[in-house]
């Protein structure tokens, strides 16, 4: 038996193993990606390093300012060659400059120039290898329970933020391309349905999930890079801390599969806004609370919205403007997240260095949030629900 979703002038047959196998490689190869890697390391690594090499903050931040928007810059061409020829190679192909990066990063001795060309490379490499491909690849496997299988694959972020595991080789061996993803768009065309990219961005939609992304981007990234310093101000022991941060990666798991499983079962965006708004509740009491219970909870709530960022976008990207050119226009979308995303740890650094604390950056990062959370409840029905799934003999 094959499963197979009618579009009007075909259907495409989709086998349930390698569906299966596929979300399954998605999910290990984000366990090794940007976030589990990048930023968790650099949470543990930046006051560290500013404290042994004299650095500000700031300065830290700037590496991870640049990367993220060259990384932003490329990331629509990759989403279309990802459209043409299919997001599995350039998934493998971003898999492995990554692995030279971290190796070439072993070699780093201090020096400010040579720090700044592999975070440039390093932040880049990340944005590729991060959720707008492999949600292309996963949105072309699933559609009746598509909520679910991004959220599936997208938590291996947040399990990769518990284990720090190192499972790249399961994308290589596990996931394919779904059915049609190669090919020109004359294949493609009566396969998979959506919009245009340019018709995308005529609508209304297209630009509040661009505002949407912006804030929420903004706030939660700025923050993320700047946990551990954060709650190393409020006194907290390394052990301590260590808590706090497997709450915030229970927090984005939760928040991964919560989200798909909700998003299944509406016909609408708005839920999204209660779902961000999360991440604002923890920034506030990161904000006004003190002691390690409460920086618990807070990172429980800030997780939650923070590990459903990336599948709420791609989930409602594919609902809007279909999957047909899911890869250009989520990549454009995900080009402005990864802009705002940049710019928030350097406020955050800032802040920080000017300060001695990050309460202002974190009373603007909440406001940034619920904005986002606010906008999100203008968003009207799904463009594209589910197709008509039927069940047909493969012999």
């Amino acid at each position: 038996m094959t499963e197979a979703v009618c579009s009007g002038a075909g259907a495409v047959p989709r086998p349930q193993a390698q569906s299966v196998k596929s979300i399954a490689g998605c999910f290990l190869g984000l366990m090794a990606g940007g976030q589990p890697i990048g930023i968790f390391s650099t949470g543990f690594l930046l006051k560290e390093l500013t404290t042994e090499f004299g650095w500000q903050r700031s300065f830290f931040s700037v590496g991870i300012l640049a990367g993220m928007i060259l990384g932003a810059l490329l990331l629509p061409f990759i989403g279309r060659i990802a459209d043409a020829i299919g997001p599995r190679r350039v998934l493998l192909g971003s898999a492995i400059v990554y692995a030279g990066l971290i190796a070439w990063l072993a070699t780093f001795d201090g020096g400010k120039s040579i720090f700044l060309i592999i975070y440039i490379l390093f932040g880049a490499a990340s944005v590729l290898l991060g959720p707008v491909i492999y949600s292309r690849l996963v949105a072309g496997w699933s559609d009746r329970r598509r909520g679910l299988s991004l959220s599936i694959a997208l938590s291996g972020n947040a399990v990769g933020g518990i284990v720090m595991a190192l499972p790249i080789i399961g994308l290589g061996l596990l996931a394919q391309d779904p059915p049609l993803a190669t090919g020109d768009s004359r294949t493609l065309a009566p396969a998979l349905p959506g919009l245009e990219p340019r018709d995308a961005r005529r609508t209304r939609t297209y630009w509040i999930l661009v505002t949407i992304m912006a804030l929420n981007g903004f706030a939660v990234n700025g923050l993320s890079p700047h946990l551990v310093s954060l709650l190393s101000d409020h006194s907290l022991t390394r052990a301590t801390i260590e808590l706090v941060l497997i709450a915030l990666a229970t927090g984005q798991f939760l928040g991964r599969i919560g989200s798909g499983l909700l998003l299944d079962c509406t016909s609408r965006g708005a839920l999204a806004a209660p779902i961000l708004a999360s991440s604002a509740a923890g920034m506030l009491i990161f904000w006004l609370g003190d002691g390690a219970p409460v920086m618990i909870v807070a990172a429980l709530l800030f997780g939650f919205g923070y590990g459903a960022d990336a599948e709420v976008s791609a989930f409602l990207a594919s609902r809007y403007f279909g999957v047909r050119h899911l890869g250009q226009i989520l990549a454009t979308l995900m080009s402005v997240f990864m802009i705002s995303s940049a710019a928030g740890p350097v406020l955050f650094g800032a802040t920080a260095d000017k300060s001695g604390s990050y309460d202002f950056a974190l009373g603007i990062g909440a406001i940034s949030v619920l904005l986002s959370a606010g906008l999100a409840l203008r968003l009207g029905r799904y463009t594209f629900s589910r197709a008509k799934v039927m069940t047909s003999s493969s012999g």
